[in-house]
């Protein structure tokens, strides 16, 4: 990483002026703004890159960073995050359960409809569950969030 660190410090563009015109620090806001919902600050390892990059390319790279940060979270804090803030008064047995931080459950706020397990532990609504063979067979489970304890059958 810190390769990469030091390359982007190298092209970034020169005088400071981004690709689209603006400075490098006007780029701060919609990086952090997409990159902060996992909730954890893990997004925001990324800030740095992102700024650089968008200032030399332009907003379209918002996209990438938005995917790439959604995918790491899953992929590496998810588990971390709902074995940490999930609170179930008993352990699910046949399913998995991880952070989901982009979770709608039937009682969330807000437009957009709700997402298949979520709040699942009756106080977060980020809180999923995943796996089995029930219900929740389709929502994949990060690392090794998945299921424990007997199956459903």
């Amino acid at each position: 990483l810190l390769l990469l660190a030091d390359e982007a410090h190298s092209s970034a563009p020169a005088g400071g002026e981004c690709a689209e015109g603006g400075a490098l620090e006007d780029t701060r806001e919609p990086c952090s703004s997409m990159l902060a919902p996992t909730e954890s600050g893990f997004g925001l390892l990324f800030l740095d890159a992102c700024m650089r990059d968008v200032c030399r390319s332009g907003q379209g790279l918002l996209e990438h960073y938005e995917a790439f940060a959604k995918q790491a979270f899953h992929e590496y804090a998810a588990e971390a995050q709902g074995r940490r803030k999930c609170s179930f008064k008993r352990e699910p047995m046949g399913v998995g359960y991880y952070w989901d931080p982009l979770c709608r459950s039937r009682t969330s706020k807000g437009p957009g409809g709700w997402s298949l397990g979520c709040g699942a532990d009756g106080l977060h609504h980020e809180c999923r569950l995943c796996g089995g063979r029930g219900s929740y067979a389709n929502i994949t489970c990060p690392g090794n969030a998945g299921p424990a304890g007997p199956q459903d059958p």
